[in-house]
C-alpha cells in the first residue's frame, strides 16, 4: 500500500461517515424543530387553554424535544471531531515515519498498523454516534407521546364536558320569572329586562 492510497482510504472513510450522518441530522432536524415550533405556535387553536389542565405533560415535552435536539446537534459535532481524528492517526503515523511522498511505500506491518489504529477510532465512533442517536429518537418519541397525552386528555374534557348551565332572570312589568335551561326563546310585547347569572 502507497502513501497516497492510504489518503485516499481516509478520505473515502471522512466523506461516507459525514454524508450519512449530515442526512440522518438534517432530517432529524427539520422534523424536530418542526413539531416543537407547531406545538408552540398552535397549542391555543387546539386546547382552550384556560380549561386545560395537566400543563407539566406539555412542558415536560418540549422540554424532552428541546434535549433531543441538543443531543442531536451534540453528535453532529462529536462526528466531526471523529473524522478530524482519523486524519491525524494518519498524519501523526506519515510524520514520525517520514513518509511525505504519495508514491512511498508502506511495509506490511505498518500498513495493518495505521489501518488497524484508523478502524479501531473509526469502529468506537461510530459506536458512540450510534448510542447518541438512538438517545435523541428516544427523548424526541417520548416528547411526542407526552404532547400527544395532553393534546389528547384536554380534548377529550372538552368533549365530555356538560354544558354550563345559565340561570336566567326575566322581569316584566310586574312579574319575575326564572329559568333555568341551555336556550330560552322569548317573545316579548312590553319591555323586558334580562340578566344572565
Amino acid at each position: 500500500m502507497k502513501v497516497g492510497d492510504l489518503r485516499k482510504y481516509k478520505e473515502a472513510l471522512s466523506a461516507a461517515s459525514s454524508r450519512d450522518l449530515a442526512d440522518f441530522e438534517k432530517n432529524f432536524f427539520y422534523v424536530a424543530v418542526g413539531i416543537l415550533a407547531f406545538s408552540i405556535t398552535f397549542i391555543k387553536d387546539i386546547i382552550k387553554i384556560p380549561q386545560a389542565t395537566c400543563f407539566f405533560l406539555l412542558w415536560l415535552s418540549w422540554i424532552l424535544i428541546c434535549t433531543s435536539i441538543a443531543i442531536m446537534l451534540f453528535a453532529f459535532l462529536a462526528s466531526s471531531t471523529a473524522s478530524e481524528k482519523i486524519w491525524t492517526i494518519a498524519d501523526d503515523y506519515l510524520m514520525q515515519h517520514e513518509l511525505f511522498d504519495d508514491e512511498s511505500v508502506f511495509s506490511e506491518q505498518g500498513y495493518l498498523g495505521i489501518k488497524t489504529q484508523i478502524n479501531k477510532q473509526r469502529e468506537d465512533s461510530a459506536k458512540s454516534l450510534h448510542y447518541q442517536r438512538i438517545a435523541a429518537i428516544i427523548f424526541f418519541v417520548a416528547g411526542i407521546i407526552l404532547f400527544g397525552s395532553f393534546v389528547g386528555i384536554n380534548l377529550y374534557r372538552e368533549s365530555t364536558a356538560s354544558p354550563v348551565k345559565k340561570q336566567v332572570e326575566m322581569k316584566t312589568k310586574n312579574k319575575s320569572v326564572r329559568l333555568q335551561a341551555d336556550s330560552v326563546l322569548l317573545n316579548v310585547n312590553d319591555s323586558i329586562t334580562l340578566s344572565i347569572h
